[in-house]
């Protein structure tokens, strides 16, 4: 339980969030709590916002208008932040989503081994969760049109709904391979580095989700 002298710092943009309230051992500031608020926004794409999701909201707001500052991921979640939950915008401190160490700029062929895709053909990769709201059943209807050797990878985690992946698989035609098994982090700039092009789609969800794809 947090004492009356205890201080709370908002991670924003986190998914998902570590247990709340959490020490930050490594925190500037000893003895102090780290509150991390995952949902940030109220989640207006539903049209209505529902009672667990407004009482989490009103907790949210307590807790961040009480924190020494804030951390969110870019300039536009920051404005958004400040006005949703009434803080000093500059309380908050921005922290980019990003890799550490040195940028990876080499062409590589991990897709291709990996998925037996030949050289003669370009990849189209889509990596992240196969989910509804990232428009994976479109996109994977619409590359039935696109032209021959163009071939859409969709790589996941392998913990998606099976339900949906089920539905999407009945859309893919002959130019579509799916990959569901995870590479570690150390794997994952020449996966992406494999790719000709990367897709990215976020369906049309409210300002939260909006910025999480400028965010990404």
């Amino acid at each position: 339980m947090l004492g009356q002298n205890t201080q709370t710092f908002l991670v924003n943009g986190l998914n998902p969030p570590p247990p709340a309230p959490f020490t930050n051992t490594h925190c500037p500031v000893q003895n102090r709590a780290v509150f991390f608020g995952p949902h940030a926004f109220k989640k207006d794409y539903s049209g209505h916002i529902k009672v667990r999701e407004t009482a989490q909201k009103n907790i949210e707001k307590r807790l961040n208008r009480n924190a020494a500052f804030t951390i969110t991921l870019d300039r536009a979640r920051a404005h958004l932040l400040a006005i949703d939950n009434g803080i000093d915008q500059d309380s908050i401190i921005i922290v980019p989503v990003c890799a550490e160490g040195e940028p990876y700029q080499h062409k590589s062929s991990f897709l291709r081994a990996r998925l037996g895709i030949t050289s003669d053909c370009k990849i189209i990769l889509y990596a992240g969760f196969l989910a509804d709201w990232a428009m994976c059943e479109e996109l994977v209807a619409a590359a039935r049109s696109w032209p021959e050797g163009w071939i859409l990878v969709m790589h996941s985690h392998g913990y998606d709904d099976e339900v949906y992946i089920n539905r999407i698989k009945k859309q893919a035609g002959r130019n579509v391979r799916f990959s569901s098994t995870p590479v570690s982090y150390e794997q994952l700039p020449a996966l992406l580095a494999s790719a000709d092009i990367g897709v990215a789609l976020y369906r049309n969800l409210g300002m939260n989700f909006t910025l999480v794809s400028s965010a990404s």
